[in-house]
């Protein structure tokens, strides 16, 4: 039996394996009846987590430092482009990581006289 943060599904439920799981099933999903598409998936962070490390192979332990130093940001963008090569296939290259172009401050406002 596996312990620690990744591997811990607590009452109700899931574990990072179940979400990797769910994902997984997902990603099939868009290969088959979105070919060739734009895509907006719109998720929570352990969800986005899973999908980094299903689509860039990450390992186990990376998942969790990410978790730790470099966690998702709400409202965050992660932007992944097509690697696809001359024969196809090729997979996706993650081009942003926790961008969020709208956070820039807003301009100074001049007080009126």
């Amino acid at each position: 039996m596996k312990v620690g943060k990744y591997y811990y599904r607590p009452p109700g439920g899931e574990s990072h394996p179940d979400v990797n799981l769910r994902v997984h099933s997902f990603l099939g999903t868009l290969v088959r009846e979105h070919a060739g598409q734009r895509v907006l998936v719109v998720t929570h962070s352990v969800v986005v987590l899973s999908f980094r490390r299903l689509l860039e192979r990450l390992e186990e332990e990376k998942v969790l430092e990410l978790d730790r130093h470099d966690e998702p940001k709400n409202a965050a963008l992660s932007v992944y482009e097509s690697a696809a090569g001359p024969a196809g296939g090729g997979g996706l290259l993650l081009r942003e990581w926790n961008k969020m172009p709208w956070s820039a401050p807003a301009p100074e406002r001049r007080a009126r006289a």
